[in-house]
């Protein structure tokens, strides 16, 4: 996860997922995932966040589950979220 603190009130996220990962469906699988699982924290950031979320090769096995707590522990400890307001 890459974060930039910028001046602006809105807070953008972009999601990268290598060809690595394999196929078009299981890179569009990993990126609904990570999708679904950042759109429960979005409420908590900080507004002007701008934040890139890299998914890696064995994130193609991870479930739900797994894919929402490496979120949460990355916007944890990127410092965008304060830890208790999750």
């Amino acid at each position: 996860m890459y974060v930039l603190a910028d001046n602006q009130r809105d807070t953008k996220i972009g999601f990268s997922v290598s060809k690595k990962l394999g196929g078009a469906v299981a890179r569009n699988r990993v990126r609904r995932l990570i999708a679904e699982a950042v759109r429960r924290y979005v409420p908590h950031i900080r507004p002007g966040s701008r934040i890139i979320i890299v998914a890696r090769v064995r994130a193609g096995g991870a479930s739900m589950t797994d894919i929402s707590a490496a979120i949460r522990a990355a916007l944890s400890r990127s410092g965008v979220v304060d830890a208790r307001d999750l």
